[in-house]
């Protein structure tokens, strides 16, 4: 639904307007009780573009995942990373803030790093990405366990740089588009 992101070939999932059953059933068969964490993706649907997550699972089967929303914003970069900063700040423990370019001639992206606990107390690493695109902010986020953050870093850094945001399709009214 409008962008195209690289992962590594081993993870699973997809767009869950038109994919929910099918990421539902992936993450059943898992070991780990994740299929229950859907609820809030199902909830929120209409704004999440793309879910992924790692089937390698972690010595403590913990899942690393991403995933992508937009929803329509009006303001700069700079003042929605400012109030996003500043909302997370009272659920996560925050690390760093910054704007930077990501791929060359691109505009730029906000950046944030987060360490949050989940209800069973494990602590997780969220690093967010915010690209500004027309009127649309869209977000990317990569968690991972936080004794996991180092050794895939490099790979969430060269996932965000293949972000695609395709421009909206627009109906044909028969003739050309």
């Amino acid at each position: 639904e409008g962008v195209n992101l690289s992962l590594p070939e081993s993870y699973q999932g997809g767009n869950p307007i038109r994919n929910f059953k099918s990421i539902e059933e992936k993450l059943e068969n898992l070991d780990g009780d994740y299929s229950n964490r859907l609820k809030p993706i199902q909830d929120n649907v209409e704004e999440i573009a793309l879910i992924a997550f790692d089937t390698n699972l972690s010595e403590d089967n913990l899942l690393t995942n991403v995933h992508i929303l937009s929803h329509s914003w009006q303001e700069s970069l700079e003042k929605y990373l400012d109030q996003a900063a500043s909302k997370l700040e009272s659920t996560h423990e925050f690390e760093q803030q910054d704007i930077e370019i990501i791929n060359q001639n691109e505009s730029p992206m906000g950046r944030i790093l987060t360490t949050v606990s989940t209800d069973e107390g494990v602590e997780m690493k969220q690093l967010f990405y915010f690209n500004a695109q027309q009127d649309k902010m869209w977000i990317t986020t990569y968690t991972t366990p936080v004794d996991e953050f180092q050794q895939r870093s490099a790979n969430f850094e060269q996932s965000i740089t293949s972000l695609n945001i395709l421009p909206p399709q627009k109906e044909s009214d028969g003739g050309i588009l």
